[in-house]
């Protein structure tokens, strides 16, 4: 009875539908299989991913450790993406309400009244306007390119460590394993691939997994 209740660990897990293949081909290569695979009901980014693995596995300690450093690196990755903008934003959206601000008060001044003094203040408070939106986009600029300097060789290092990650993941579970979810993909070279999808998927277009 108490083998039979422990023949199968299960994991589910919720992934941003943008990266739910390089996620599920991540879990694969850990030794997981893919059960069922569902929409969110709610929200329409999110794949719902149920999966089994057998309960006695070899080295089942080790590729815990390593799903756990998985899951952690990309978390970090999707996070970076958040961090590198965080900056160039705030700025952005804070010049760009001011601009907006200076504008819409410049246009009121110039047509709600004849006076010549209030036509010129409209036209300087346009003119900030005008000014503060050129701000905001030479510094939002300016503000995420420092900011992507700034953190590329920490991602640099996270990079690496996925690569090893999935190559030792790989190598524990067998090639077999992982090629079930890797469209027939039979060699050394499948952790590679599925590496550098997580890495360009989650650091370049979305974060990512749950």
């Amino acid at each position: 009875m108490e083998e039979k209740f422990f023949k199968d660990d299960k994991l589910s897990v919720a992934i941003k539908a943008d990266v739910a293949e390089e996620i599920k081909g991540a879990y694969c290569a850990l030794g997981w299989e893919l059960k069922e695979e569902y929409d969110d009901e709610r929200y329409g980014d999110l794949v719902h991913m149920d999966f089994t693995r057998p309960h006695l596995i070899a080295e089942k300690d080790r590729l815990q450790l390593l799903q756990v450093r998985l899951e952690v690196a990309v978390n970090f990755l999707g996070r970076t993406r958040i961090y590198t903008r965080a900056r160039s934003v705030a700025v952005g959206l804070f010049f760009g309400i001011l601009g907006a601000a200076f504008v819409v008060l410049g246009l009121l001044a110039a047509i709600k009244t004849n006076s010549v003094i209030f036509l010129a203040g409209g036209v300087a408070l346009m003119s900030a306007g005008v000014s503060c939106w050129l701000i905001a986009a030479i510094s939002g600029t300016m503000l995420l390119k420092k900011d992507k300097e700034r953190y590329s060789a920490l991602i640099a290092v996270v990079h690496e460590n996925i690569r090893s990650i999935m190559s030792e993941a790989v190598k524990i579970t067998g090639v077999s394993l992982a090629a079930d979810c890797a469209d027939g993909q039979k060699d050394g070279t499948y952790a590679e691939i599925t590496a550098d999808s997580i890495i360009k998927n989650v650091t370049e277009e979305a974060p990512r997994e749950n």
